[in-house]
């Protein structure tokens, strides 16, 4: 099923469907403090009935968000057809017009009363939020909505995510999830790019805060926290490139320096982001800030990263293009297969499971997000503190003579193999003479028959 985009009233009723539509674009990005975009371009023949309903400031509404046209161009082509071309923005832009805020002031406060207080009066409301830490916010400037709720991960940590048909915004610890899409060269990737970029590299930040205010206090003396982990990854000698830092927001040096070793963490390893056109179909793009798996041999891509941009053809999805980055920064990020130069191989077992490994991961509430919800559980907890992809992980005392398991069934499409892959930590284990730890699968068949194979570990 097409998503045309769908004209809407003030209140969000559809007017008209725009079925005639070409050459319509979605290109969104993940916010940052200064990045981050969410656009919708199409063109519509000018003769279409439809065009009628096209106007400046219209809403339109395609595949889940909501989009105000800025700029309407009618153009007559080479053929002397006329066309209209739409440029619409996000609904969101709008945040970016109301009164500007000043002399907002929050002391040892989390960001959730901070964010009421900045969207106050524009007809926004504040979603989900995934932080609680206290910290010190303030605006002294006068500073729109929209840039002010951009500062907000800058003081708090977490990204922002805009909800236009709801008129919410989120603050979650990172968009997106881990999805478990596979994007690889022969399978599903046209063209892949791959750029490391060093010129912008720190490895020492003296952050300053309110009046001067350093972390000397609370960094035995020294003004300064450094980062060498990239450099010692790769087996280069250290390098120092220092740079200062102010924020006036700051007046606790345990927060001055939390903030810091946050920018430092990032800043003293290189910018790698890839660049990869891929082969999809609707159901099947990522979303922002999904992490997914990108696996090609000859450039040296085999990693998780995280969707940055993406570029997305409405009506041709097989057409669209995402921009990935590195989703955690790795030493494998930057290893090339060039032969007798020392950088790290992989099995041919190792490449043909990558070249095989399932598209999606099939498990519903994989990573515990939801508890229990999808599993049959008998005797396991959750964790909301232990998890690697994500926040929470399940887990399971051991006890003699008691069986504890997690189950679920799943529908999947016919192929010759699938792959099964977890994280496990097994700790203080003493098996009865009987025990056993590891995953029973059942697979069942189309004519009724079935087998059962138990994967052991530990």
């Amino acid at each position: 099923m097409q998503s045309y985009p769908i004209v809407v009233d003030s209140s969000g009723e559809p007017v008209a469907v725009l079925e005639k539509v070409f050459d319509a674009t979605i290109t969104d990005q993940l916010i940052t403090d200064t990045n981050g975009q969410e656009t919708l371009e199409f063109s519509i023949p000018a003769e279409d009935s439809k065009r009628q309903y096209i106007d400046n400031e219209t809403h339109i509404r395609c595949m889940g968000r909501e989009f105000v046209i800025r700029i309407i161009e009618d153009i007559r082509g080479q053929d002397g057809e006329l066309i209209t071309k739409v440029t619409a923005e996000g609904l969101w832009y709008d945040l970016g017009d109301p009164e500007p805020l000043n002399d907002l002031v929050f002391r040892d406060t989390g960001p959730r009363p901070v964010m009421e207080a900045i969207l106050s009066g524009t007809g926004w409301v504040v979603g989900i939020v995934e932080i609680t830490t206290p910290r010190y916010f303030s605006i002294t400037e006068p500073t729109s909505p929209l840039e002010t709720l951009r500062q907000i991960p800058l003081v708090y940590g977490g990204e922002l995510q805009f909800d236009s048909i709801n008129r919410k915004v989120n603050l979650l610890q990172q968009v997106g999830r881990d999805s478990g899409i596979l994007f690889a060269h022969k399978k599903n990737i046209s063209e892949a790019r791959r750029i490391i970029d060093t010129r912008g590299i720190i490895t020492r930040i003296y952050p300053y805060g309110a009046n001067g205010l350093t972390i000397a206090a609370v960094n035995d003396g020294k003004e300064y926290i450094e980062d060498y982990s990239w450099y010692d990854a790769v087996g280069k000698p250290h390098k120092l490139r220092a740079a200062t830092v102010n924020d006036e927001r700051f007046t606790n040096p345990n927060h001055l320096k939390q903030w810091a070793e946050q920018q430092l963490a990032k800043l003293s390893w290189p910018a790698i982001t890839y660049e990869v056109k891929v082969a999809l179909l609707g159901e099947e793009i990522p979303a922002l800030g999904d992490v997914v798996i990108v696996y090609d041999k000859e450039i040296g891509l085999r990693q998780k990263m995280r969707v940055a941009q993406r570029s997305i053809n409405v009506l041709e999805p097989y057409n669209s293009s995402v921009q990935l980055d590195a989703a955690l920064k790795t030493l494998s990020d930057q290893m090339v297969y060039t032969g007798g130069t020392g950088t790290a191989t992989v099995t041919d077992a190792v490449q043909q499971a990558m070249e095989d490994v399932v598209m999606f991961n099939l498990l519903f509430n994989s990573r515990a997000d939801d508890g229990f919800n999808y599993w049959i559980n008998q005797g396991w907890t959750v964790d909301n503190t232990a998890g690697i992809s994500g926040k929470a992980a399940f887990v399971a005392e051991g006890q003699l003579g008691v069986e504890k398991s997690m189950s679920q069934t799943v529908s999947v499409a016919n192929r010759e193999a699938y792959t099964l892959s977890a994280q496990v930590e097994l700790d203080n284990v003493q098996m009865g003479s009987n025990g056993r730890i590891g995953f029973e699968v059942t697979v069942e068949y189309e004519d009724g028959t079935s087998e059962t194979q138990f994967i052991a570990i530990g």
